[in-house]
């Protein structure tokens, strides 16, 4: 009778080694794969569609009760050419209040708007950080804005969503 249970005892060990073994392949998804290249953009490409996205809530940055920091991406688009593209020009931004008084404007000349673009999964953007406290103060008398952007490519003229894109402002909550 020992013999066996010294037996069962090992086997036992065995299983459970076998277990904590099989426990070290990787469960769950596979990890997103690395965007695929894509082809060259053709030459002499003209900007006629923007499109801008925003966080939900801004930053607080300073932590003073008040936003006053919103990332900002912006994806630059001509329609002979589906991917969004990657040009020289400049940028400008607008914060409006609901009455269309600017709050705040941010302008980026082609220098600075090259050193925001950035490759994203769906192909080139442009990342920026647009800080109420560079242009002014974050102490403002809504709670609601909307932000405008204008993109002026080298020798055409400025381009500009149809719509403004509605901002949190404000006293932070």
């Amino acid at each position: 009778m020992r013999a066996r249970r010294r037996v069962s005892a090992w086997g036992s060990v065995g299983i459970v080694a076998a277990g904590v073994l099989s426990g070290c392949v990787a469960d769950g998804p596979e990890p997103p794969r690395p965007p695929r290249d894509l082809p060259p953009q053709p030459s002499g490409l003209i900007v006629d569609r923007i499109v801008m996205t925003v966080p939900t809530i801004p930053e607080d940055s300073d932590r003073n009760g008040y936003y006053d920091l919103t990332p900002v991406t912006v994806y630059l688009f001509d329609r002979r050419y589906i991917p969004p593209i990657a040009v020289t020009g400049q940028f400008e931004f607008r914060m409006l209040d609901q009455k269309d008084r600017v709050l705040a404007t941010w302008r980026f000349d082609e220098q600075k708007t090259a050193g925001a673009q950035r490759r994203f999964m769906v192909g080139p953007g442009y990342a920026f950080e647009l800080n109420l406290l560079d242009v002014g103060s974050d102490h403002l008398p809504v709670d609601e804005a909307v932000l405008q952007v204008t993109f002026t490519q080298d020798g055409q003229k400025p381009v500009a969503p149809r719509a403004g894109t509605s901002v949190v402002v404000g006293r932070a909550r």
